[in-house]
């Protein structure tokens, strides 16, 4: 299956499938899913061809299961991105 419809900064791709193995895979294809199609939907917006940082960060604060988002920030946090204040 491919989840990826546009080019993602590689740094940030890596760090979003470290976070996403902590969602449990019950949930996961689908919060990975939502995740990816929000990140390369406001990478297009901003006239992007590729996925970066901020894309991921908003989409995951607003995608992933609620359950789970504070752990999978602080994960993309630990990998070196901006989590982004609410």
């Amino acid at each position: 299956m491919k989840l990826k419809s546009m080019p993602w900064e590689e740094r940030v791709w890596q760090a979003f499938v470290r976070a996403a193995a902590y969602i449990p895979p019950a949930v996961r294809m689908e919060a990975v899913t939502l995740v990816v199609e929000q990140s390369e939907g406001l990478a297009r917006a901003r006239g992007s061809e590729t996925v970066e940082e901020p894309d991921l960060m908003s989409a995951a604060a607003e995608k992933v299961p609620r359950a789970y988002r504070r752990v999978s920030l602080q994960i993309l946090q630990e990998q070196g991105l901006e989590v982004p204040e609410n």
